[in-house]
Parts: C-alpha cells; sequence; structure tokens
C-alpha cells in the first residue's frame, strides 16, 4: 500500500498535477517509520512540490530535515542538493550558486553512474547562469550523451532543455531553437509538463533575443494555456510568461503594466527581475540573454 502511494505521488508530480500529490504523501507520511527509507523518499518529493510549487521556505526546512536525517545518504543528498540548485537559480543568487555547484559534484562522485544526466543537466543550467558559457555547454553536451545512455526519454527531453539554455546563453538562438523545439515534443508526448512548459518559456526568450517577436508571441501563448490550465498551478512560470511579455512591450516601446508584472515575483521572494526590466527600461535593449 505505502509503495503504491508513493508511486502514485509521484506520477501526479510528474504529470504536473499537483493537487494530487499531497494525499498519497500523507498516507506514506502516516504509515512508513519515520526514518525508513519510504519515509525519506517521501520527504524528498513533498520537497520536490514545495520547488514547483514554489514555496522556498517549506523547501528549505525540508531540506535541513533531509540532512539531519540521512546525512550518509549519497544519492538522498545529491537529489536534494539538486532541488537546492534549481531555487538558488530561480531567485538569481548567484553567490551561492558555486557552492552548490562543487556540492553537487562531490556528491556525484559517491554514486554508480556519477551523476548521470541529472548532474551534467544541473551543472549546464547552474553554470550558464554564473557567466561560464563554455563549461555550460560541454556539460549540456554531456547531459545530452548521458541521457540516450540511458535510453531514458524523460532524461533525454530534459538534457535538450537544458542544451537549448547553454545555446541561448552563448548566443546561439537559432541552434537553441532546434533542441527547445525537440524539449517541447518529447514533454507533450510523454507528458511531462514541466519540461514542455520550460522549453516554451526558453523559445519565447530566443525569440525575443534575436527580436523575432511574431515567434516569440507564438511561444508565449503556449506557455499561457499550459500555465492557465485549469487543475494545474505553476508561479514562477506564469510570472515568467508575464515577464516576457513585458519586455516585449518595452522592446517595441509599448506600454506596460510593470507594477502588475513584478508583484507576482515579489510575492515568491525573488528580486532579479525588477533589475533586468529597469536596465532593459534604461538600454532599449536587453542587457544579457533573459535570466529566467
Amino acid at each position: 500500500m505505502i509503495d503504491h502511494a508513493l508511486s502514485a505521488a509521484r506520477l501526479n508530480l510528474e504529470l504536473g498535477r499537483y493537487t494530487d500529490v499531497l494525499e498519497p504523501l500523507e498516507a506514506v507520511e502516516r504509515h512508513a517509520d519515520r526514518r525508513s527509507d519510504l519515509s525519506l523518499e517521501a520527504k524528498l518529493l513533498r520537497m520536490r512540490l514545495a520547488l514547483r510549487l514554489n514555496e522556498y521556505e517549506l523547501l528549505s526546512s525540508l531540506s535541513d530535515e533531509i540532512a539531519e536525517e540521512a546525512p550518509a545518504n549519497a544519492v538522498m543528498q545529491f537529489e536534494r542538493e539538486r532541488i537546492i540548485n534549481t531555487a538558488l537559480r530561480d531567485h538569481g543568487d548567484y553567490e551561492h550558486l558555486p557552492a552548490s555547484i562543487d556540492r553537487l559534484v562531490s556528491l556525484a562522485q559517491r554514486l554508480p553512474n556519477e551523476g548521470g544526466s541529472k548532474l551534467h543537466r544541473a551543472l549546464s543550467r547552474s553554470l550558464a547562469k554564473i557567466g561560464e558559457v563554455e563549461h555550460a555547454l560541454e556539460s549540456a553536451q554531456q547531459a545530452v550523451q548521458f541521457a540516450h545512455d540511458e535510453n531514458d526519454m524523460r532524461a533525454i527531453g530534459n538534457a535538450n532543455l537544458a542544451y537549448a539554455e547553454a545555446l541561448r546563453y552563448a548566443g546561439e538562438e537559432r541552434q537553441a531553437v532546434e533542441y527547445y523545439r525537440s524539449g517541447i515534443d518529447i514533454g507533450r508526448d510523454i507528458g511531462n509538463r514541466d519540461s514542455e512548459l520550460w522549453s516554451w518559456l526558453g523559445l519565447a526568450c530566443a525569440y525575443l533575443q534575436i527580436e523575432e517577436y511574431g515567434e516569440c508571441q507564438n511561444a508565449l501563448k503556449a506557455a499561457h494555456h499550459l500555465t492557465a490550465e485549469p487543475g494545474f498551478d505553476h508561479p514562477i512560470e506564469t510570472a515568467h510568461v508575464g515577464l516576457i511579455e513585458a519586455l516585449t512591450k518595452i522592446l517595441s516601446k509599448s506600454s506596460t503594466d510593470l507594477e502588475g508584472v513584478l508583484k507576482p515575483y515579489a510575492l515568491l521572494g525573488i528580486s532579479w527581475p525588477e533589475k533586468f526590466v529597469s536596465e532593459t527600461q534604461r538600454e532599449g535593449r536587453l542587457p544579457s540573454s533573459i535570466p529566467i
């Protein structure tokens, strides 16, 4: 029963049905021994859910609990650090991101496959954020290779998204488009809603960076459709749709409600968009790759 409940929670998380994750998770937490592997897996799933819902205080609290309860469990600590790493990227916390990268690499060395595609996806996206674009591209290429070696379509789609992001940060937007579209197709085909949505957002950014506003709008419409669909909750992705739309309007000299655009980020405790918008307004162009 507990195994079944955990599998149901994991499946609902992967499908983006976040409201359906809690009930089976709570069943596991009621019946599993507090320090058992099943209990820890449930806590890690709850931490992933907190990330998807951008509940960062809860995420931090769960992270501390997992660190305390299973310090010698390399797999658990690696997965915990991957979630922390993503949260740091969400916040644009480039001060603490390098230390997280180092921890990921160290933890991966204790795993049988040394982290495989999961490690290199995280490294690629984090290295791109802190300006180490060449290393980001190298890690992204390794992520794609590992994913194909693992023969895992979910990993392949996620790796293609990571490679697209690295290419976009490197100023290779047209090549990035190819990988974003692959991420979209795979995500849609296998029900990986998170990967599909982030691929649409990245695609919109790529087109905006090369001033193809019509294609940008098409990608934004697809992203908006996913974020607005009843029964799903995507707080930061919804905010990103608004941000990219606002940047498009700024660059095309149209008016936009910046207070309304920035408020969702403020509610999440994320401050970098305000500075990015301000620099775009002042310079009349994007100051850098859009750091979503």
